[in-house]
């Protein structure tokens, strides 16, 4: 369900001066000794807090179940999705790479790190029905590589992630590669039956422009 109530915690690296926690307790948030904190109900004031904390250099966390990270990602996503090829490969959300439960990574859709600090991609989630950061809508399988490479980027890789999950386009892609690869290689098998003199001259250019590219390289 959507709410709109943001539990917000602001600290700051060396703590908080006295004037900082008199500008914080005006909009809304209380001194606990460590932070400062409270729940916030409309989005604007929360919005106006953020600008704030970065204007002053605070941390800004929205507490919640949006932006606390938990180790309990891999035992859901595993819990439910099973392998999607031959009942043992999870297939890379990104890059479409096959890979064994004990070498598939479980990547977040929207990053734990965009979700704790920003009230914007929060709010997407929860239209999305997603209540919790480590909700299955939230999380796809993906390989080391691609995980490592996405690390807490959005924009595209967001896109990427929601299209990849879906097993079936990954099969429709690999169809359409298999027959533009069986295509070629047609191509290559008629013409050295059937044109050997094209492919004479396909040798002989490629010759010259490896000559071209060393002389370039060399001047």
């Amino acid at each position: 369900m959507f709410t709109n109530s943001y539990p917000i915690v602001v600290s700051g690296r060396n703590g908080l001066t006295n004037k900082q926690k008199r500008k914080l307790r005006r909009m809304g948030l209380r001194w606990d000794g460590l932070s400062c904190s409270g729940v916030i109900s409309t989005q604007w004031r929360a919005n106006k807090i953020k600008r704030y904390c970065e204007d002053e250099h605070l941390k800004f966390k929205l507490s919640n179940s949006l932006g606390n990270r938990n180790s309990d990602c891999r035992r859901i996503f595993f819990k439910n999705v099973k392998p999607q090829v031959l009942g043992k490969y999870y297939i890379c959300a990104y890059c479409g790479k096959l890979r064994t439960k004990d070498n598939i990574t479980v990547d977040h859709i929207y990053p734990v790190k965009k979700s704790a600090d920003s009230i914007k991609y929060q709010n997407k989630m929860r239209r999305r029905g997603i209540d919790n950061i480590n909700d299955p809508k939230n999380l796809i399988a993906a390989c080391r590589k691609c995980n490592l490479k996405k690390s807490s980027s959005t924009g595209v890789w967001i896109i990427k992630a929601k299209l990849g999950r879906y097993k079936y386009l990954w099969y429709l892609r690999w169809a359409i590669k298999t027959v533009i690869i069986g295509a070629v290689i047609a191509c290559i098998i008629y013409f050295v039956m059937h044109k050997p003199e094209l492919m004479d001259y396909l040798a002989g250019f490629l010759a010259k422009a490896k000559e071209l590219m060393k002389e370039l390289l060399e001047n």
